[in-house]
C-alpha cells in the first residue's frame, strides 16, 4: 500500500497560481493526496529606518495575503491544505521546501 503523496503548489497570489490550484482542487479525486500550499517572500535588506521586526511584520503580511485567496479556492472546492510561507529566492525555496516535505508532486 503506497503512502500519503504529498503535492506542492507554489502560490504567489496571482491569477494563474489561482487558477493551477482551483483546478487541483476541482479534479483532485485521490484521497490519499496531501496539499502544500508554499508562499515564497523576497528578502528585504534592514536598515536604519528599517527593522528585522518591520522586515517580519512585512513578510508576514504579505503571505498572509496570497495564501488568503488561495484559502478562499481551497473553501470552494472543500480542500484542506498547509499553508506555508518562506522567505529567499523563489526557486530555491521551492526546491528546499519540497524535499525537506517529502513533496513527491
Amino acid at each position: 500500500m503506497a503512502g500519503i503523496r504529498k503535492l506542492l503548489i507554489p502560490i504567489d497570489g496571482s491569477d494563474n497560481s489561482l487558477r493551477a490550484l482551483a483546478y487541483v482542487t476541482s479534479v483532485r479525486a485521490a484521497k490519499d493526496l496531501q496539499i502544500c500550499l508554499l508562499n515564497v517572500q523576497l528578502p528585504l535588506p534592514a536598515s536604519l529606518f528599517v527593522t528585522e521586526a518591520m522586515i517580519e511584520q512585512y513578510h508576514d503580511s504579505k503571505g498572509k495575503a496570497a495564501l488568503g485567496r488561495a484559502r478562499r479556492v481551497l473553501a470552494k472546492h472543500h480542500v484542506s491544505a498547509e499553508r506555508f510561507v518562506r522567505i529567499g529566492d523563489p526557486a530555491a525555496a521551492i526546491v528546499n521546501f519540497a524535499t525537506q516535505k517529502h513533496c513527491s508532486e
